[in-house]
């Protein structure tokens, strides 16, 4: 889910339309546009004449869109016209791509290996508090026994300085 950015007929030319909270699906070959969803966010649509129109909240013109003869309004355009853009920062994509390391992260972006995601260039590289837990080890805890150990019962005495509990524990049945 992020922004959509498809390109959209107007009489001879074309036209950009920004789809925001869009679903992409990648193996579907076509771009489907809900336009309740383009009223909610304040376009305004006209069908007449074999058309539909979509003019944006500012009412410029956005798409001029002809009925086909299956009676749908239909633009046919190549793939590459349609492109999923998702800002994240680059520590979200390490999260994303199961903690893999920051750099290989960034290179699979730069690289093009990973399309419709764009790093965000203001959101500085952090630690990630995940792979710093992961890759903390326990170190077993030294008993040196500094003082001679006692040599006859009651010599030496452990005590429990703990308490007393604030809560009582739960009694047996």
């Amino acid at each position: 889910m992020g922004m959509l950015i498809v390109k959209t007929p107007v009489n001879r030319h074309e036209s950009v339309l920004y789809l925001y909270n869009a679903l992409y699906a990648p193996s579907i070959s076509y771009t489907l546009v809900s336009l309740r969803a383009l009223d909610e966010e304040g376009f305004m649509s006209h069908i007449g004449d074999g058309h539909l129109r979509l003019t944006s909240p500012s009412r410029e013109l956005i798409a001029n869109v002809a009925r086909n003869a299956s009676c749908l309004y239909k633009y046919e355009r190549s793939p590459e016209y349609a492109h999923a853009v998702e800002l994240l920062s680059v520590m979200e994509l390490h999260h994303r791509l199961e903690h893999i390391s920051v750099a290989s992260s960034r290179k699979l972006v730069e690289i093009g290996a990973i399309k419709g995601i764009k790093l965000d260039p203001d959101v500085p590289e952090s630690d990630c508090e995940a792979c710093i837990f992961a890759c903390a080890t326990c170190i077993p805890v030294p008993k040196p026994h500094i003082s001679v150990p006692a040599l006859s019962f009651g010599d030496e005495i452990h005590t429990d300085v703990w308490g007393p509990a604030r809560v009582a524990t739960a009694k047996k049945k």
